[in-house]
């Protein structure tokens, strides 16, 4: 009995320190609010004032500019995109904002690698980002029992671990990285010069296919999503982002996918914007200025993109029919790519 008694108190006191110590790694993630992704109080602060949400992924949170989209159409938005954000993430978080704020429209940023991800695969990677942005232990737990597998709880916490260590890295080298609530949401990186040489457009023209393997556990999820914005008679706009011109130059069956995520929002009753598919994009985007890297836009890019988006938004809930203002398929806008000219020297 004796030895028994020894034994849970052994127990209880290292499950006593694991708490303690993980409580002083993870200090500057829940206690000091430091990190790329702490918007959990800045959200629940402005909470009642949006109207218009973004979300996707880490390309949209690059992309949608709320300062330039509220300035051109009126709205009050906010970007709630994160990196590598799956369905489970975005139903708990786009939830939340839609129950607390005034949301009409969400805007769902879509993207070919998204459909062809493995979730089971990731880790816990964007599940450790989603925890960073609640609002208390009891909301974490409630996130963690419905939508990360119990096999990816140690993931979430390891991550978590390393990056309070990251933090505390930067506080004492003075680099510390805090949310910019000027921004709502979006996260600006600087621009990466992609251009294509002559001989480079001549040598990568349609060199690549892009995966049609698409998981349909991800779009299955994302279909969740949709459903619950409809119950809570929220409008969904569905947008995929302009990709580099080079990007767009070197693969070959683009327009496979298109059909497909065309057949997906058809199926869920939302439209589709297809900005790759926008009349103006060489005009409006350039690879030597635009774009982080070949998904990711630059500061110029998301100025531009948000620009040209809320155009658009503008145009379409005054009823005025946007389809001709891009193109019917991917064949038809590469003719149109200012790489084309180099194929006839």
């Amino acid at each position: 009995m004796k030895t028994f008694k020894k034994i849970i108190v052994s127990i209880t006191s290292l499950i006593c320190i694991i708490i303690v110590l993980s409580s002083i790694i993870t200090m500057p993630i829940f206690g000091m609010h430091i990190g790329y992704y702490s918007d959990g109080e800045f959200r629940k602060k402005t909470a009642g004032s949006y109207d218009t949400i973004f979300i996707g992924d880490s390309d949209g949170m690059a992309a949608f500019n709320p300062k330039i989209f509220d300035e051109i159409t009126g709205n009050c938005s906010y970007n709630l995109s994160e990196t590598s954000m799956n369905p489970g993430s975005e139903y708990f978080l786009l939830e939340k904002e839609i129950e607390r704020n005034p949301v009409k429209t969400v805007v769902l940023q879509f993207s070919y690698s998204s459909f062809t991800r493995n979730l089971s695969r990731e880790r816990g990677d964007c599940d450790s980002i989603t925890v960073q942005r609640l609002d208390s232990f009891g909301e974490i737990l409630k996130y963690m029992t419905k939508y990360v597998k119990v096999d990816d709880w140690l993931n979430v916490y390891s991550r978590l671990l390393v990056t309070g260590f990251s933090d505390y890295l930067s506080i004492v080298g003075g680099n510390v990285t805090k949310f910019n609530e000027s921004t709502k949401g979006c996260h600006f990186f600087k621009a990466n010069d992609l251009s294509l040489t002559s001989d480079e457009a001549k040598k990568l023209y349609n060199q690549y296919t892009i995966s049609t393997n698409f998981e349909y556990d991800y779009a299955d999820g994302l279909s969740s999503v949709i459903e619950m914005c409809k119950k809570h008679e929220v409008n969904i706009i569905c947008v995929i982002l302009p990709l580099s011109n080079n990007h767009i130059w070197e693969y070959d069956n683009w327009d496979e996918f298109s059909v497909w995520i065309k057949e997906f929002c058809e199926k869920n009753n939302t439209t589709l914007y297809d900005f790759n598919l926008y009349k103006e994009k060489y005009l409006t985007f350039s690879d030597s200025v635009s774009y982080k890297d070949h998904v990711h836009m630059s500061k110029e890019g998301a100025d531009s993109f948000t620009t040209a988006f809320s155009n658009i938004y503008n145009d379409i809930y005054n009823n005025i029919d946007v389809s001709q203002k891009f193109y019917s398929n991917y064949a038809e806008m590469k003719a149109d790519s200012p790489y084309n000219k180099y194929l006839d020297n």
